[in-house]
């Protein structure tokens, strides 16, 4: 998962703060609700990302829409996933329309 991996990295860089976002409301809820069910589905995620946190000072969490996360998903689905073969030579992305800056 994109922001376990995120958190591992924040910790390796020594990160004190850290804005995570997120368009799976479950997700969300989980991570956000200490004392509340997690959905077996994703227990393990939440209780890996819940490992990580004690080591940042802040941690924001936001909610996203999911036009509004479209490269996290792109990497997560391509990338970190490895089902893509990976090319050689240089790789060009278009930047989804929800983080154009245009």
């Amino acid at each position: 998962m994109a922001m376990i991996e995120a958190l591992k990295l924040a910790t390796a860089l020594a990160a004190k703060f850290i804005v995570l976002e997120t368009d799976n409301a479950e997700l969300f809820l989980a991570i956000r609700n200490p004392s509340g069910v997690i959905l077996w589905e994703i227990r393990a995620s939440v209780l890996a990302i819940k490992d990580l946190m004690v080591f940042f000072s802040e941690i924001c969490f936001s909610l996203v829409k999911r036009s509004a996360n479209k490269m996290a998903d792109y990497v997560a689905k391509n990338v970190l996933s490895g089902k893509k073969k990976k090319k050689k030579g240089p790789v060009i992305i278009k930047s989804p329309n929800a983080i154009s800056s245009e």
